[in-house]
C-alpha cells in the first residue's frame, strides 16, 4: 500500500510540483496520508469480506483527496518574480542591439545597445529605429514605424515583417538560405545580399541592391521556391498572391539607395553609381518587369522622341505628362492580338518626381501587362519633367 502511495506521489510531484509549490512540505503531506490510508486500511480489514469492495472505494476516495489537495496546494503558493522568470523560460540570445535612434521596444521592454534579442522577441520601432547583429550572420535595421518578430535564428535568420521596413546586409553563404523576411504568407528569402523590404497594407516592395532573392510562398520547412531576383532590382507584390503578381524592374533609377547597418549611421546613405537615385519612404514603387532591349519597330521611334533620356540637364524640352502618355500607348500598341479583336484600356500612372525632375517612383493602377512594363519602365524612368512632387498621368488606349 505505501509503495503505491509513494510512486503516485512521485507522480502527482512531475506533474504538478512546478515552482508554484517550492515551499510545501512534501514529506510531511505524504506522512499524513500514509497515515489515514493505514486507517482505512485497517478498518476495511476488519469488517466483513463482502464489504472489500467498499475497501477499494475508500482507497480510491483517498488517493483522489490526495490529488486535490496536492492540487490546491500548489496553487495557493504565492507566485514569486523567479518563478515568473522560470516559467517564461526565456531562449538563448541569438542577436543584440548594436545601436538605437529613439525608443524602440524589444520583447516588451525599452531597447539599448547591447539589449539581448531571442527567438520570439517582438521589436516594436513606432517611435524610433535600432541595428541589429547576429556575428557572421546578417545585421539589419528596423526602421521607425515598424514592427517585426523574430521568428527563427538558426542556419537562416527569419523575420515576421507586420508592416513598416527592414533594411539588411546578409552574409552569403555557400548553400540554402542565409535570410528570410515573411510578410503574411509570402517569404523574400537572401542567399546573401544588402536588401530592404516594405509593407504597407498589402502591398510590399523589395529593392535589392546586392545579391540575389527569392519571392514566393513562405514553406512549411526548406528553400522557398518562386521567383529568383538579381541585383540591382526593384519589385514589388501583394501580400497573399507571391510570386503570381511579383513585378521586377532592374533600372538602377528604380532602386532604393541602401544605408549603413553600422551602428551611428542611421540615415546614412552607401556609395551607388551615379545614375541611383533615393525613393521616397513609404512609397510603393512600381514599374515592373525587367527591362529587356528595345524590340525594333516603327512605333518605337515616336516614344524615343518624346522622352529625355539623358541622365545629365539638356537643351531638349522637359517631357510632359501627355509625351509619356504616348510613349507608354506605342508599348500597349505593340501587344499583339487578335486582328478581329478590339483593344481598350484605362490606367492611371502615379508618379513621384524628384527635386531634379527626374522619376523617383511610378506606379500603374491598374497594372499593365508584364509585356507593357518591360517596355514602359526605361521610358519612365528617362523621362525628365520640370520640377518634383507628385504626378499623376492617365492611360487610355484602343485599338
Amino acid at each position: 500500500m505505501s509503495r503505491r502511495l509513494d510512486d503516485l506521489l512521485c507522480e502527482a510531484r512531475d506533474h504538478y510540483g512546478t515552482r508554484q509549490a517550492v515551499r510545501l512540505d512534501w514529506d510531511a503531506v505524504g506522512r499524513t496520508l500514509a497515515e489515514r490510508v493505514e486507517r482505512e486500511s485497517r478498518a476495511a480489514a476488519s469488517r466483513s469480506r463482502p464489504v472489500r469492495r467498499f475497501e477499494w472505494e475508500v482507497f480510491a476516495s483517498t488517493i483522489a483527496f490526495a490529488l486535490v489537495v496536492i492540487v490546491l496546494l500548489g496553487k495557493a503558493v504565492p507566485r514569486t518574480t523567479g518563478d515568473r522568470a522560470v516559467a517564461a523560460m526565456p531562449t538563448a540570445p541569438v542577436g543584440a542591439v548594436t545601436d538605437v535612434e529613439g525608443e524602440v521596444l524589444v520583447g516588451g521592454l525599452p531597447a539599448s545597445p547591447g539589449t539581448p534579442v531571442r527567438v520570439g522577441d517582438v521589436i516594436d520601432a513606432q517611435a524610433g529605429a535600432l541595428i541589429v547583429a547576429r556575428p557572421g550572420k546578417v545585421a539589419f535595421v528596423t526602421e521607425r514605424g515598424s514592427r517585426v518578430r523574430l521568428v527563427r535564428a538558426g542556419e537562416t535568420t527569419v523575420l515576421a515583417l507586420e508592416y513598416g521596413a527592414v533594411e539588411a546586409s546578409v552574409e552569403p553563404v555557400a548553400a540554402g538560405e542565409a535570410f528570410a523576411i515573411d510578410v503574411g504568407t509570402s517569404r523574400v528569402a537572401a542567399h546573401g545580399t544588402h536588401l530592404r523590404v516594405a509593407r504597407s497594407g498589402d502591398n510590399v516592395v523589395v529593392d535589392l541592391n546586392d545579391g540575389v532573392v527569392t519571392v514566393g510562398q513562405a514553406p512549411r520547412s526548406g528553400a522557398v521556391a518562386g521567383v529568383l531576383v538579381n541585383a540591382p532590382a526593384h519589385a514589388e507584390f501583394v501580400v497573399a498572391a507571391a510570386p503570381d503578381t511579383v513585378l521586377v524592374t532592374h533600372v538602377r533609377a528604380a532602386v532604393r539607395s541602401p544605408v549603413s547597418v553600422i551602428p551611428g549611421t542611421f540615415g546614412r546613405s552607401l556609395p551607388v553609381p551615379a545614375t541611383s537615385a533615393l525613393l521616397e519612404p513609404g512609397v510603393i514603387d512600381a514599374p515592373p518587369a525587367s527591362p529587356a532591349p528595345a524590340r525594333p519597330g516603327p512605333t518605337r521611334a515616336p516614344a524615343r522622341a518624346v522622352v529625355v533620356a539623358s541622365s545629365t540637364p539638356t537643351s531638349e524640352a522637359p517631357s510632359t505628362p501627355a509625351s509619356l502618355a504616348m510613349a507608354i500607348r506605342n508599348c500597349l500598341k505593340e501587344e499583339p492580338h487578335a486582328d478581329n479583336v478590339t483593344v481598350a484600356f484605362e490606367s492611371t500612372l502615379y508618379l513621384q518626381i524628384g527635386e531634379d525632375g527626374r522619376v523617383r517612383s511610378a506606379r500603374f493602377d491598374p497594372p499593365v501587362a508584364p509585356d507593357v512594363n518591360t517596355c514602359a519602365a526605361p521610358l519612365i524612368y528617362a523621362a525628365r519633367f520640370d520640377g518634383g512632387g507628385a504626378l499623376t498621368v492617365p492611360i487610355d488606349f484602343k485599338n
